[in-house]
């Protein structure tokens, strides 16, 4: 299971191609013939004039201006343990609005569970069918064997190496 999930990241580790998944990319478009690029957002900058490579058209793409980032959400307040949970010194040390209050709902985490695997009971259906229309063919190839072969003489050394040829 470790393997399965860690595996990935140390192709992309190893391999180099983690630069690409981490560089930052701006996609820009070609006013002219509408052929969209994905540069690298170090390569953009204001007044930067660039060149279409399917019609050849000189352009100023608008670079993005980076956003300023969101204020983090304020810490909460930690929660207090049940007093049974306290040593006895902090319980005791408690005032009875602190004892009273009821405990915060915390959410238990959550484990990211495997999906089992689908059964498929068509797959199992499917080939039944394959066999059971082999095994047909088969059987009508045995019992027409007489009207095969004069349709089509070649077919005789076939049969006869089976040991399944008769007298025409």
């Amino acid at each position: 299971m470790f393997d399965e999930v860690v595996q990935p990241y140390l192709t992309l580790l190893y391999s180099g191609l983690w630069r690409d998944c981490i560089t930052e990319r701006m996609r820009i478009v070609c006013p002219a013939c509408s052929a969209a690029y994905e540069v690298p957002d170090e390569q953009l900058h204001e007044g930067r004039i660039v060149r279409c490579a399917r019609c050849g058209t000189d352009w100023a793409p608008a670079v993005a201006v980076p956003e300023a980032e969101p204020e983090p959400p304020p810490e909460p307040e930690p929660a207090v343990p049940p007093s049974g949970a306290l040593g006895p010194a902090r319980a005791m040390a408690l005032s009875e609005d602190e004892l009273s209050a009821p405990l915060p709902v915390v959410a238990p985490a959550r484990v990211a569970a495997v999906p089992p695997q689908p059964r498929l009971p068509l797959l199992g259906l499917a080939w039944a069918f394959s066999a059971l229309v082999l095994l047909g063919g088969a059987a009508e190839a045995y019992l027409a064997r007489d009207a095969i072969m004069r349709a089509w003489p070649p077919i005789t050394r076939a049969y006869a190496a089976l040991g399944l040829a008769r007298g025409r």
